[in-house]
């Protein structure tokens, strides 16, 4: 089933993200939460005044859609204008398909990134899912739109978790190749879930460290490294009661600003 496809609303070329589920949970509470997680990101991103820095293009609304033995809820995404006939690519694709782009350009896209994700968790809302197949792309624009968030939650360590995949895409972008590619454990292979997660070690060793130094600096091994490191540190630095500390993704915008 695609992720994502192509339409026509009211004379309007727009983009639908489908959000697949099991039609055999449709009466359970929990197809219901699915379905109010759905129609509250509808309304997030629907929003007319959110920041620049979210860069995201508009919602225009959702709809479910039932077929036979499948079941999804699409959410509809209006174009940024100026480019009526560009399509969505994921930034995954681009690490196979384009050619690595310049220093500044990698730093300015991580930049975005830890902004879009900063404002996301500003207003206690949780992505579930920031990974480089979920952050969309209109070339030629380079428009960073990271659509796949699904719901809200106070919890800290679940924050932890944003912020430490967060990390990898930084990794991901600092070699421009996905991090199956970097570690060298992809899905066909054997256990490779259970490989991939002891392979994760390898992100913090100092030797892999001072590979991502040499590409993108000393201040993006920095950024990268503090969201990966993870752990009760980050989850102090989210305590709620402590507001004069800065969170880690303040520590990345300010190191990236370009």
């Amino acid at each position: 089933m695609k992720t994502r496809s192509m339409a026509v609303y009211k004379e309007e070329i727009v983009w639908t993200e489908w959000k697949p589920y099991d039609p055999e949970q449709q009466f359970s509470s929990w197809s219901q939460q699915v379905e109010d997680r759905v129609s509250k990101l509808a309304v997030l991103l629907g929003l007319k005044d959110t920041p620049a820095e979210f860069s995201a293009p508009r919602c225009l609304g959702y709809f479910h859609d039932e077929e036979d033995d499948e079941a999804r809820f699409g959410l509809v995404y209006r174009k940024p204008e100026g480019y009526p006939d560009s399509k969505p690519v994921a930034l995954l694709d681009l690490f196979r398909q384009a050619k690595k782009p310049s220093l500044t350009q990698r730093i300015r896209l991580a930049h975005n990134l830890s902004e879009s994700v900063m404002y996301l968790h500003s207003i206690n809302w949780l992505h579930k899912g920031i990974r480089s197949e979920n952050i969309i792309f209109f070339p030629p624009s380079g428009q960073v739109a990271d659509y796949d968030a699904l719901g809200q939650s106070t919890t800290r360590s679940k924050k932890t978790w944003d912020i430490y995949s967060q990390g990898v895409v930084l990794v991901e972008i600092a070699f421009w190749r996905s991090i199956e590619d970097i570690l060298d454990v992809h899905a066909n292979q054997k256990n490779a879930w259970s490989r991939l997660r002891k392979a994760m070690d390898f992100l913090l060793e100092d030797q892999f460290l001072d590979s991502i130094e040499a590409q993108v600096g000393e201040r993006y091994k920095d950024c990268g490294h503090r969201c990966i490191r993870g752990g009760a540190d980050l989850a102090i630095r989210w305590a709620p009661m402590k507001p004069t500390r800065k969170s880690e993704l303040e520590c990345c915008k300010r190191s990236l600003n370009t």
